[in-house]
């Protein structure tokens, strides 16, 4: 090929600023000269008008108007040398602009017409800098397919040039990678193992500080500027041809000059300021074997753009190479074969999540470029996400949970299954149980120390303010009125959305809970809809066999096209369309879990269905116990539907998507998805029971729920009331009341009837919760139901409390008939301690005492050291009643041996403090002080602050009446300081009086006085009757200090404000002072 170059460099002075050029044609010096300063002016103006007319509108004009420009041109340039020099020039000749003058660079050289029988476009290439000066190695050809890396930095722009790409490599033997979330790092990895035989850019470019940039979107939700050089650094050693196009975005100018300086280092940069969807003939060239000039060339000539582009003009592809030369990209004599890149972004699913994995996250650009920094950086403290089901709702929230972890977050995943909805219990028992993971066992029980549901939430708020704690919700349900049905988890809902501090929250729900449609500011919702049409096919090709098929032409994009508009662009059977097409198995408009069910056998299929009863992942094992498998033949049907995007993965554990379970079950005849359900229960049930929950990533709650739920589908109530009762028993320990009561108000059907277990664990949920009314009412349900011993004491003790005695008397007889008879002795004991109760009421001592050495007897009978020991302290407790304290000291000694012997530590400190308190009500002061001092150090070490105070008080009492004042003023002063910090106003008091009643006993009577008024106003607060007793005590004391009314009302606001000040420690030190 004849090579016609056109060498421009600088000239002329700083004043006088001119071009010298020269013109080579076969190795000949053709023509050379000096622009005057005039024309060096008009070559500037030329670029500057050719860059006008391609960003201008209306261009019929502008059409006519470049014929102008081409003669300037010509003239500057051409008009000069030898005669007839430009008759030798090939009608192939290629035209070589070599300068370092960017706006020579920049100008139309393609205009230009060498000779007039020459038509078509002049090949053109231009060569930053002087030729021979540095030059770039020629680049290799490797195996086809065409492979194209594509990125877009404007997320408005993006999904329509990544549909116009897409679409553009039709029939083409071309692979195209969409860089999907367009950062620079992203675009790095990606072309270094993507290896592209072109990258292409769709980016903004501005011209900055001589230089040009382009602008990439960062992580933090912004746009990172990256210049040139810095581009041309990251991609040298994976890329060796760029195409950059623009549009309307940016500054064409600078699109050119940006491309000027990615050539030093890149051997081919393409300017290509229009759409990209314009360079389908440039690619089909490319793809078919064409050398990139030669591929250039086959674009049309400079037109009007197509209606509805947006473009004016087509310009010229600028190609800006320092290379020694170029060759086809794609050789022709190696094997095509397409990459093994890893083009989709897989998202795992995480542990306890169902939902949430993905095969191929794609199309979330806009969503994740706005969230993410919001979240990480405390804009956004709690972001709900709503979208009809199937809208990607769960893959979007984990895929930002899996960023916010990377961002420092712990996450905290809670699920929801129609067996096992979110609720306010499950949310707190999950925080509880990552606290006590994390060895936060401290903070785990505090969490759960106060049973007030208000507390806990306020603490639950403390927990997550305090913490880069993330809770995912998802999948949370609403009731009809569009509120959270779980009246507890809407209160805090409303708590949460406030503000959490260092935490985070991630709700996916199908609407905005309705409690609050005015969201606060740090509570966002985010609505997700369909895919694009470009991201949804993008999804398509990514699976390889369709890819094949697309390039050969076997399918249109029309054709995959049409899948996005039968699903509404929702990803909901995304994958499985994916697999059904690289099948070649659908036909237009067919449902893909058709075409991919028709490929399993009979028995596979059947065992599909029965594994889809399950709403949560689970092992091969539970796969076989659903199915009727060994667990050989589970493993090995999971892989095949796996094989059909029918069932994933993760880890150890399979899942059928939720997309599919509920079509595939109700292929099912009725009775065996009964069965199926059964099957499933009794394998979590035993999972659970076994200790074994942890292997599905779930709690123990949440699996016996699951099981219980899966008793219900099988309408097996007995199964389902004793799995409750299990769940209740556990919830019961742990203070939630109201769950034990939806949990069973849901059995109290009309099928389940004939069931007691449920009414009466509602009657136990009122009666922990002094609900007596409601109580004695499930009681006497259950008692109806199934007259057991258990029911006839619940609803004794329900009546007790409601004051009737008469009837809870005969309740709790026919409770202790029936234990009676079963020989059941504990039974027996705890009837017996209600029973004792009433007599108490009643004013009974004696027959409440003969009633506990009764219990005592039958815990000594069944080896109960505890209860033995618990026996006897109340027995001690009804003997000091009636003044018996020798009778009581000894039923103490024996009730501490026992617990020392038994080992329980805890409650031996607890039966010495009784005792010692025995000894000081009976003015043995001497054993009581040792007994104290034995018990101190036990409650310290224990951490029972309150235990700690009340003994520090009682050792005060005794040191005082032994004359040790100082010794007694230490301890109460440690006494009130614990009980201040408590809140525990009444031993508050308590510690204020001993302290003045000290003072006085030193004969400093005022500060006693201040002390003991102090104490009185303090029980006065709190409305207790003790201040009956101390207000006389003050007054007679101010009396003898001969205290007007109105010096006493000076003093108690005097008083009032010390103890605004410092809680009383004032007086405190005033009144000890020597």
């Amino acid at each position: 090929m004849q090579d016609i170059i056109i060498k421009v460099s600088e000239a002329g002075t700083a004043a006088a600023r001119t071009f010298a050029y020269e013109i080579i044609a076969d190795a000949v010096v053709a023509a050379q000269g000096t622009l005057t300063p005039v024309q060096t002016q008009q070559v500037y103006e030329i670029g500057s008008q050719y860059f006008s007319l391609l960003e201008a509108k209306g261009q019929e004009q502008a059409m006519s108007y470049l014929p102008l420009l081409r003669d300037s041109l010509a003239h500057i340039f051409l008009e000069r040398g030898e005669q007839g020099w430009r008759e030798s020039i090939a009608s192939d000749a290629r035209l070589v602009i070599s300068s370092s003058i960017p706006e020579v660079l920049q100008l139309p050289w393609e205009l230009l017409r060498f000779w007039p029988s020459i038509d078509g476009r002049l090949r053109a290439v231009r060569r930053p800098g002087i030729i021979g000066e540095s030059s770039l190695p020629r680049p290799k050809a490797s195996a086809g397919p065409l492979r194209l890396l594509f990125l877009a930095s404007d997320s408005i722009a993006h999904q329509e040039e990544e549909k116009a790409v897409l679409e553009m490599a039709e029939g083409l033997e071309m692979e195209v990678v969409v860089c999907e979330s367009g950062t620079r790092q992203e675009l790095k990895e990606a072309a270094g193992k993507f290896r592209p035989h072109l990258l292409h850019l769709a980016v903004t470019a501005k011209s900055i500080g001589g230089g040009a940039a382009v602008y990439l979107p960062d992580r933090s939700g912004g746009m990172e500027m990256i210049s040139a050089e810095d581009l041309a650094q990251d991609l040298q050693d994976s890329v060796s041809a760029i195409v950059l196009s623009g549009g309307e975005m940016g500054s064409a100018q600078a699109l050119h000059l940006f491309c000027q300086r990615l050539s030093d280092k890149i051997p081919l940069a393409l300017a290509w300021d229009a759409p990209a969807a314009l360079l389908r003939p440039f690619y089909q060239a490319l793809a078919a074997g064409a050398d990139p000039e030669d591929a250039l060339h086959t674009q049309p000539e400079m037109t009007a753009g197509p209606s509805g582009t947006g473009s004016g003009l087509l310009p010229f592809p600028a190609l800006y190479s320092q290379a020694a030369g170029f060759g086809p990209m794609i050789d022709s004599q190696a094997r095509k074969s397409a990459s093994e890149f890893p083009a989709c972004l897989q998202i795992p699913a995480l542990i306890g999540l169902a939902e949430g994995r993905t095969e191929c996250f794609v199309g979330r650009r806009a969503e994740t470029s706005r969230l993410y920094p919001a979240l990480r950086d405390g804009g956004v403290h709690t972001l709900i996400i709503t979208g009809q089901d199937g809208s990607g709702k769960s893959s979007l929230a984990v895929y930002l949970c899996r960023l916010l972890a990377e961002a420092g977050y712990a996450i905290l995943p809670i699920y929801s299954s129609p067996n096992n909805p979110i609720t306010w219990t499950r949310l707190l028992e999950a925080v509880a149980s990552h606290l006590k993971a994390e060895g936060q066992e401290v903070q785990a029980k505090e969490l759960l120390g106060s049973k007030a549901p208000k507390d806990r939430m306020s603490s639950l708020v403390d927990v997550l303010r305090a913490r880069r704690l993330l809770l995912l919700l998802d999948g949370l349900k609403l009731d009809r009125g569009g509120r959270i049905s779980d009246p507890y988890l809407s209160q805090f809902y409303l708590m949460m959305i406030r503000g959490l501090g260092a935490g985070r929250s991630i709700i996916t729900s199908n609407s905005l809970p309705s409690e609050a449609l005015t969201l606060p500011a740090r509570a966002w919702q985010w609505k997700t809809e369909g895919l694009s049409q470009g991201a949804f096919v993008r999804r398509l090709l990514y699976m390889p066999a369709v890819a094949d098929r697309y390039r050969k032409g076997e399918i249109s994009f029309a054709a995959l096209a049409e899948n996005h508009r039968i699903a509404s662009g929702l990803p909901l059977r995304l994958d499985q369309t994916a697999r059904a097409l690289s099948l070649d198995d659908m036909a237009a408009g067919e449902e893909p879990l058709a075409a991919l069910t028709c490929r399993l056998e009979r028995d596979s299929l059947n065992a599909l269905c029965r594994a889809s009863v399950y709403d949560i992942a689970v092992s091969p094992t539970g796969i076989a116990a659903a199915c009727g498998l060994t667990i050989e033949q589970a493993e090995s049907s999971a892989r095949s539907w796996q094989a059909l995007s029918l069932a994933h993965s993760s880890g150890e554990l399979w899942t059928v998507p939720s997309a599919l379970r509920s079509a595939l079950v109700s292929r099912l005849p009725g009775e065996e998805i009964q069965s199926a359900h059964r099957e499933a229960a009794g394998f979590l049930k035993s999972l659970a029971e076994a200790g074994h929950s942890g292997e599905l990533g779930l709690s123990r709650l949440d699996v016996l729920l699951e099981a219980r739920g899966h008793y219900m589908a099988a309408e097996d109530w007995q199964a389902a009331a004793a799995t409750t009762g299990r769940i209740s028993s556990y919830l019961r320990r742990r203070g939630h009341y109201e769950e034990i009561i939806r949990l069973n108000g849901e059995l109290l059907a009309p099928e389940s009837h004939s069931l007691g277990g449920p009414a009466a664990w509602m009657g136990q949920a009122y009666l922990d919760q002094e609900d007596f009314k409601k109580a004695g009412q499930w009681y006497e349900r259950a008692v109806q139901i199934s007259p057991e011993p258990a029911n006839y004491h619940g609803l004794g003790l329900s009546l007790m409390h409601q004051e009737r005695y008469d009837q809870a008397k005969e309740s709790l007889q026919k409770a202790s008939d029936a234990y009676n008879e079963a020989g059941d002795l504990s039974g027996q004991a705890a009837v017996l301690s209600s029973l004792a109760a009433i007599d108490m009421k009643k004013g009974d001592t004696g027959a409440a005492l003969e009633k506990m050495e009764r219990i005592a007897g039958i815990m000594k009978q069944l080896g109960d050291l505890p209860g033995e020991a618990q026996a006897l302290q109340e027995t001690a407790r009804l003997e000091m009643m009636a003044s018996n304290f020798d009778s009581a000291r000894q039923r103490l000694n024996r009730s501490l041996e026992l617990l020392q012997s038994s080992g329980d530590s805890r409650s031996a400190a607890f039966a010495l403090f009784n005792l010692a308190s025995l000894d000081l009500e009976r003015g043995d002061f001497q054993n009581a002080a040792e007994e104290y001092a034995r018990a101190l150090p036990l409650f310290r070490a224990m951490g029972d602050q309150a235990g700690v105070a009340a003994i520090l008080h009682s050792q005060g009492l005794i040191q005082a009446q032994a004359g040790e004042k100082e010794l007694a003023i230490s301890s109460f002063k440690e006494a009130l300081a614990i009980n201040q910090e408590l809140g525990d106003r009444a031993a508050e008091a308590g510690s204020f009086f001993q302290l003045g009643a000290l003072a006085v006993q030193q004969d400093r009577m005022a500060e006693g006085l201040r002390l003991m008024a102090l104490a009185a106003v303090v029980l006065r607060s709190i409305k207790s009757d003790e201040v009956k007793s101390v207000e006389p005590l003050v007054e007679r004391l101010a009396s003898q200090l001969n205290y007007s009314q109105e010096q006493f009302m000076v003093m108690v606001q005097e008083v009032l404000q010390v103890y605004a000040k410092d809680r009383g420690w004032g007086l405190v030190e005033k009144s000890s002072e020597k």
